[in-house]
């Protein structure tokens, strides 16, 4: 007789081969699970990329940053993501939420801008003249003053910065 947490088989009285067979098989899938767990986890914990957002919001009032994008840039390597209507960004490198890599990133703000509507020829709206919603220091990453250091911690990076 061989006993299993689901149910117990008697091999000898049976003489079943399809009891044997699921006995086989209830053993197999019990021996594979820590290898498909321990994978699972190599390959998460691993992976070395950190999901990570936050929010962009004026210094002056806290309202947010409504357009643009947010860039996170080291000499090697470059990530980004949209900035919402309501100022949250999600950042990803390969995808659009994949994460980035530890380390210490240079950031800066990108298409923050309003762009007006004027009319055309023949009476039709078109882009008129942008006017950038953010302080252009923040359009490079070497002027920002933005950095952040992603430690596999912190998942969330809050920016504020100025108007123009």
């Amino acid at each position: 007789m061989i006993l299993d947490n689901r149910k117990t088989v008697d091999i000898s009285s049976t003489g079943s081969s399809s009891n044997l067979l699921t006995l086989k098989k209830t053993m197999t899938n019990k021996l594979l699970l820590p290898f498909v767990l321990l994978g699972f986890v190599f390959l998460v914990g691993c992976s070395g990329k950190q999901p990570l957002s936050g929010t962009v919001t004026f210094s002056d009032d806290g309202t947010p940053v409504t357009a643009g994008a947010v860039f996170f840039e080291t000499p090697t390597f470059n990530a980004q993501g949209s900035i919402k209507s309501d100022g949250t960004y999600i950042v990803g490198s390969t995808g659009l939420t994949d994460g980035i890599p530890r380390g210490t990133y240079m950031v800066s703000i990108r298409g923050a801008e309003e762009i007006k509507s004027v009319m055309g020829p023949g009476g039709t709206m078109v882009d008129g003249p942008r006017r950038s919603l953010i302080d252009t220091k923040y359009q490079r990453a070497d002027t920002s003053g933005l950095t952040f250091t992603v430690d596999g911690k912190t998942k969330k990076y809050d920016i504020k910065v100025d108007r123009p």
